[in-house]
């Protein structure tokens, strides 16, 4: 099986961090999310994998080499869109079979075989890995189908995860004009009767999380669902570190003790250098986020 992460985009809500570290590579509980998706995407039988990379794309190219060197990158000179991105890597792809795309910007449990699995066996255009979240919800469904995307309705609407499986027929509908999103495609095919279909991920999974971390506050949200979810215990520095709800202190900081830290994530090369108290923060390196 074969699948596409894409991995260009500016992160622009992440700023002024990603001026220096690409989104993708953003860690979850000290590790690249981006490794995280391709470890999961291996483990559901995914041994062909693509990453389209645009902003510090040199910084994604020298992780991927010294970590995943079976991924092949597609580079762009421009930013393509989503399903520029696709079309663009096309190249590296095998478009007589279904390809799985996947956000790199998200964080889940749910396993990707399964998603994969039920395409094939409905024959459909392309099929959505949908949940319920909230004022995101912009899917229009009915049954089995997605009947419209984006379409200013709540009811009966879900939110796309940025996770789908599309047919070789997406590739003979993409324009010869970049850039394009892989959502006019998809309501292009819509609006002529293709079938697109979708799972929602709690209904098929009763632990089923994701969170999109392109913002500081869902950045924080995704390592706590991560962390809950692996029932793993964030490392301390020391006993006099205070720690409320929960927080991720990476390995090479210095932090002074006494310090109050209250959902927060601390990337490795951070200093802080008077004691107070964090709420809500990612602090790293090259700044801070606020996340509340």
């Amino acid at each position: 099986m074969q699948a596409i992460c894409l991995a260009a985009g500016l992160g622009t809500r992440l700023r002024p961090i990603t001026y220096h570290v690409p989104k993708p590579l953003f860690p979850i509980a000290g590790r690249p999310n981006l490794g995280r998706i391709i470890d999961d995407l291996n483990r559901s039988g995914f041994q062909h994998i693509v990453i389209n990379a645009f902003h510090l794309k040199e910084k994604i190219k020298e992780y991927i080499v010294s970590n995943h060197p079976d991924c092949v990158i597609s580079e762009e000179d421009e930013l393509l869109g989503t399903g520029g991105g696709i079309k663009n890597a096309s190249r590296f792809l095998n478009f007589s079979s279904p390809i799985l795309v996947v956000n790199s910007d998200v964080v889940t449990n749910f396993p990707y075989e399964v998603l994969m699995d039920y395409h094939k066996g409905n024959n459909a255009f392309a099929t959505l890995l949908l949940t319920d979240f909230g004022p995101l919800n912009s899917i229009k469904v009915d049954d089995e189908k997605v009947i419209g995307i984006n379409t200013g309705y709540r009811e009966a609407c879900l939110c796309f995860t940025g996770i789908s499986v599309i047919s070789p027929e997406f590739l003979s509908m993409c324009p010869n004009r970049y850039p394009f999103s892989s959502v006019d495609i998809l309501k292009e095919a819509i609006k002529s009767g293709k079938a697109v279909r979708y799972l929602q991920g709690e209904k098929i999974f009763k632990n089923f999380f994701w969170q999109d971390l392109g913002t500081p506050k869902g950045y924080l949200k995704a390592h706590e669902l991560f962390l809950n979810f692996k029932g793993i215990t964030p490392p301390t520095l020391h006993q006099d570190l205070k720690v409320i709800d929960w927080a991720w202190v990476d390995e090479d900081v210095k932090i002074p003790a006494h310090t109050t830290l209250c959902r927060c994530v601390v990337w490795p090369g951070t200093e802080i250098k008077t004691t107070t108290s964090f709420k809500d923060m990612v602090l790293t390196p090259y700044g801070v986020l606020n996340g509340g």
